[in-house]
């Protein structure tokens, strides 16, 4: 898309939309290939408007580091590896959820929300049933991936994946693919609902 309107902005150098069209998709190609966000920007608005959603300062794309490759393992299940040897700090994912509520939805008592997320979710698109099925295991395969997600099976998917940050609870796909592990080697935190995985410490290659 970026390449595309570099070479429609060429044809109309005064096209003022075309060349906000072109930062917009410039900034998206920078965060999905790159991970070049700028989280100062998100981190002020997260503090100053205390929202549960960025919307000024929100990504333009997600990020999943070239260092990671996704793998089944016959002990581990799926699970992500380092491509490459990867240093202490390192961004490695940054990612919205695909299933969200916040505290506020939980205050009448009503835990069955994030359940009926899980089953709203499932049956919006063919795409984010895919993803869901991804969480489920191995456990009724063939109707998970055919988007027939059941009650119990999304209970089953919010038990072993979901994930509190400080303004709610969430199923986070690419990050629920971390291992647990006694003393982690990644450190997951968060501005508003997305989810950020840095390196904790040096990773060599092929380490889970």
């Amino acid at each position: 898309a970026a390449e595309a309107l570099d070479q429609l902005r060429t044809l109309e150098p005064n096209n003022e939309e075309v060349q906000a069209e072109l930062r917009q998709a410039q900034a998206a190609a920078a965060q999905a290939l790159r991970g070049e966000f700028d989280f100062r920007a998100m981190l002020a608005e997260a503090a100053l408007k205390e929202t549960l959603r960025l919307k000024l300062s929100a990504p333009a794309a997600q990020y999943c580091s070239e260092a990671l490759e996704l793998v089944d393992l016959p002990s581990k299940g799926r699970c992500w590896r380092a491509l490459r040897p990867i240093e202490a700090g390192e961004l490695l994912l940054v990612a919205k959820p695909l299933v969200f509520a916040t505290y506020e939805d939980f205050s009448a008592g009503n835990h069955q929300v994030l359940v009926e997320k899980v089953l709203s979710a499932a049956t919006a698109d063919a795409a984010t049933a895919a993803h869901l099925a991804e969480l489920c295991g191995a456990r009724d395969a063939e109707a998970e991936l055919a988007g027939k997600i059941s009650e119990e099976t999304a209970r089953e998917v919010l038990r072993r994946n979901c994930v509190a940050c400080t303004t709610g609870i969430g199923l986070w796909r690419t990050a629920s693919f971390f291992n647990h592990a006694d003393a982690p080697n990644a450190t997951r935190s968060f501005i508003a609902d997305w989810a950020l995985v840095h390196a904790k410490q040096d990773i060599e290659a092929l380490q889970k």
